[in-house]
């Protein structure tokens, strides 16, 4: 994240849920990725490797990478958005703050957010 200027609560909140289900996602989509390599490597057990085998191959190289790029990326996202809601909890003498959010289907979520040994809970 780069210098990203909240000027809400609820886009700080937002952010921070968004980034929580990605960082469940993303080792799922790795072990997916894995899977498949593994099923392709299996398959052609040699020394010398076709090039269309080496392409599919390269596909699930370069996928796996950006899995782990997105990954490294979010933590250090997440890293950051924890510490404005910690910074921001402090000052409210860590209260507990609840935040309602509307899906899709006009179901309503409410989330709680509060400071458990210095660090950020939510009751996701």
């Amino acid at each position: 994240m780069k210098d990203k200027r909240y000027k809400y609560l609820e886009d700080v909140i937002e952010d921070y849920i968004e980034l929580a289900d990605e960082q469940i996602k993303i080792p799922l989509l790795i072990e997916k990725a894995r899977e498949k390599y593994d099923a392709l490597k299996l398959e052609k057990n040699g020394t010398i490797i076709a090039y269309d085998d080496a392409e599919d191959a390269f596909k699930f190289f370069m996928q796996l990478k950006k899995y782990e790029e997105r990954k490294n990326e979010i933590n250090q996202e997440l890293t950051e958005i924890e510490n404005i809601l910690r910074d921001f909890l402090v000052f409210l003498n860590e209260a507990k703050v609840s935040y309602e959010k509307k899906d899709d289907n006009k179901n309503k979520q409410t989330f709680l957010f509060w400071l458990e040994e210095g660090q950020v809970k939510c009751n996701r």
